[in-house]
């Protein structure tokens, strides 16, 4: 895991890259997106998390996204992502516990903004063929919003892209930080 504090803009964040911790994700259902894609030879299956919290003064965004890439033979990408209907246990979140009242789950109304961030970070040119689920998400009672799972979806597939051992602090810390 890496932790970062965020200057350019006012945040902080925690990064997960592989192994991610066995987090109890509440989940009624799934959506389901299907992109067309070529298969991209030397993918194996990858794993990202990011928790994202950005002090904006007003209502803080504020969210974790968790999502694993399986490669497959296919023209396809079906993107994935879990669904709950009632909200999960309390989180220990990064920053966001202090301001919001953070907890397990993707309540239906974020879920779209997640299907279109791994759309828009095309997924399926970065990615190739596969599944791309995301499995995993934490949210805020107040500070999560659909832009700002849209947002995460895209940092979890750019992590997906580093996945590697040789990824530094400030790659991630760039990433984090650029504008949608």
């Amino acid at each position: 895991m890496i932790e970062l504090e965020l200057g350019r803009v006012q945040g902080r964040a925690r990064v997960w890259f592989h192994n991610l911790p066995d987090w109890a994700c509440p989940w009624s259902g799934v959506i389901e997106r299907t992109l067309p894609a070529t298969r991209i030879d030397g993918q194996g299956i990858r794993s990202a998390a990011v928790e994202l919290f950005i002090h904006t003064g007003g209502i803080c965004p504020y969210g974790l996204l968790a999502g694993e890439f399986v490669p497959q033979d296919s023209n396809l990408l079906l993107l994935q992502t879990i669904v709950s209907s009632e909200e999960g246990t309390r989180f220990d979140a990064l920053v966001g516990e202090a301001i919001d009242e953070v907890r397990f789950g993707l309540p239906l109304e974020y879920a779209e903004g997640v299907l279109d961030g791994a759309s828009a970070a095309r997924a399926n040119c970065i990615l190739g063929s596969g599944t791309l689920r995301f499995g995993c998400a934490v949210h805020g009672k107040v500070g999560s919003s659909a832009n700002h799972f849209r947002r995460l979806a895209r940092l979890v597939v750019e992590l997906l892209r580093l996945d590697t051992p040789a990824v530094t602090e400030k790659e991630v810390a760039c990433l984090l930080e650029s504008r949608d």
